[in-house]
């Protein structure tokens, strides 16, 4: 099952995916945690084709498997990752999903994870920002940094480990890691983003975030020392290792937010502290990348950048979508190999 949706993906055909996801689900041998694990693949399968009422569908059957008895902090776990809250809002159920977060927040009590509320606020943030109510998206995402910042090392949520319904969890996202990762994700993901729809400044939001990153990157550069140290301890090193692919990820996450807020040149030193770090500036971020470098004047860097993109980004049409969307790429539409390339981008999407 899991080549053949491997093969469906590789070729764009979502819809077959998803449908696969659904079939895997009904299946009667399996328990509720798998069936919720096979409905959320196909939640994303049907998001790469924009179908929100079969998302919806998907999500609301996923919801109802989970048993009464559950964990609130299981329950919460049904809306990660936090995108799938947006599908609601599209099928006109927005206040559904408000409702529920708020429901199983009440629920929680003082059992948060960092994690866990960054969840919570953030998922509700995606609501707000597709019902375009900036000052509620940005309200939510404060919310969550005040309470986050103000989280005594001592206290319980701090360190506590959020498990997922596939009773995993990412010890990498609780303690001073959580923290940075999820503050430096709602600064640049949700705040600063709905303060450019409001024509606000956002460089204090993007200070806020260097000041997160720096304290993450001090973080990692600790951990990589103990780690180099204790050459034998691989369970040290694989965390070193985690925190530094999770430090790249923020400064790529900090260079889109730099870019869309017309900060070409900040948006370019955040990606090359990414790449510093070893991450790689790949799928929806190259297309930033390429056209922050053209907004630099580097066109033959962009044209490089946007030669070397791949992958489901193509297949599944984002990247076609944020070509023709970006105004910074109107320089070189007509340039002989990137009408080439944007064909070919069209022509991979059209199995969909």
């Amino acid at each position: 099952m899991k080549a053949l949706d491997r093969l469906y993906i590789k070729e764009g055909r979502w819809v077959d995916a998803a449908l696969l996801c659904e079939e895997a689900a009904d299946n009667p041998l399996r328990g509720w945690r798998q069936k919720v694990w096979y409905l959320k693949r196909a939640c994303a399968r049907y998001n790469s084709v924009k179908d929100m009422k079969s998302f919806v569908k998907c999500h609301r059957k996923a919801r109802s498997l989970v048993p009464d008895e559950v964990a609130a902090q299981l329950k919460l776990d049904i809306w990660c990752p936090t995108g799938v809250a947006t599908a609601y809002p599209h099928v006109g159920a927005a206040d559904e999903v408000l409702y529920e977060l708020s429901t199983i927040g009440e629920s929680i009590g003082e059992e948060w994870t960092v994690y866990g509320r960054f969840i919570f606020h953030f998922a509700r943030s995606l609501v707000y920002r597709e019902l375009e109510d900036w000052e509620m998206m940005i309200d939510e995402g404060r919310q969550f940094v005040v309470w986050v910042e103000a989280l005594s090392e001592a206290d319980g949520q701090f360190q506590r480990v959020h498990i997922h319904i596939d009773e995993d969890g990412w010890p990498e996202l609780a303690g001073e890691s959580g923290r940075c990762y999820c503050a430096c994700t709602v600064l640049t993901e949700g705040i600063a983003p709905a303060e450019r729809k409001l024509g606000r400044d956002s460089g204090n939001t993007l200070d806020d975030s260097d000041r997160w990153l720096t304290r993450y990157e001090k973080l990692y550069q600790s951990t990589q020392c103990e780690s180099d140290g204790n050459p034998n301890d691989q369970g040290l090193r694989v965390l070193a290792e985690t925190y530094k692919n999770r430090v790249a990820t923020c400064y790529g996450k900090a260079a889109v937010a730099a870019f869309e807020t017309g900060q070409t040149a900040r948006a370019l030193a955040y990606f090359q502290q990414s790449e510093r770090l070893g991450g790689r500036i790949d799928g929806i971020w190259q297309f930033y990348k390429a056209a922050a470098l053209l907004s630099d004047g580097q066109k033959s860097e962009a044209k490089t950048c946007l030669q070397e993109i791949s992958g489901s980004v193509v297949s599944d049409g984002r990247g076609s979508a944020i070509f023709d969307k970006l105004k910074e790429f109107d320089s070189i539409r007509n340039d002989p190999d990137i009408v080439d390339l944007a064909k070919h981008w069209k022509n991979r999407n059209v199995r969909l």
